[in-house]
């Protein structure tokens, strides 16, 4: 089977600021609409390891990975610029610094929001999915985490 043809892994990056605000970009590659950054993970990589580098090289800051909140997939998203099929692990981040610097290719564009803020803007199912989840978990004051 050709490389296009199979499934690719790739991190959703919910990076939460000091504030308890969620960081959500724009991309080209999903149509400028609000999305979390991330991206693959490379082979060799632990997965947290890849949150932490797509973050620093599409938003130029550091974050503190804690754990993977939920699992996604998405096949061929109407959104996205291309026909692919992503598995997703979504993962929750702390922002170790909150000076964005978006590099103007991957992300055009970014904004704190809070939470409850982020799902009505936010189009994309797995993303208000995994912020009610965020939402829940907070609510009931500890994080429970998929162990992988």
């Amino acid at each position: 089977m050709e490389k296009s043809k199979k499934p690719e892994v790739v991190v959703g990056t919910y990076i939460i600021s000091s504030k308890g605000k969620l960081l959500l970009v724009k991309s080209p590659k999903w149509g400028e609409q609000w999305m979390v950054p991330g991206g693959h993970i490379e082979y060799g990589e632990r997965m947290m390891d890849a949150a932490k580098r797509e973050v620093k090289e599409e938003l130029g800051i550091s974050v503190r990975p804690l754990g993977v909140l939920l699992l996604g997939e998405g096949i061929f998203p109407r959104t996205f610029a291309r026909k692919k099929h992503f598995i997703y692990l979504e993962t929750l981040c702390i922002a170790r610094d909150e000076k964005v610097k978006i590099d103007g290719e991957e992300v055009t564009e970014y904004r704190w929001f809070e939470p409850r803020e982020a799902i009505r803007v936010a189009k994309d199912r797995a993303i208000k999915a995994t912020m009610r989840e965020y939402m829940r978990q907070k609510r009931a004051g500890k994080f429970r985490f998929i162990n992988i």
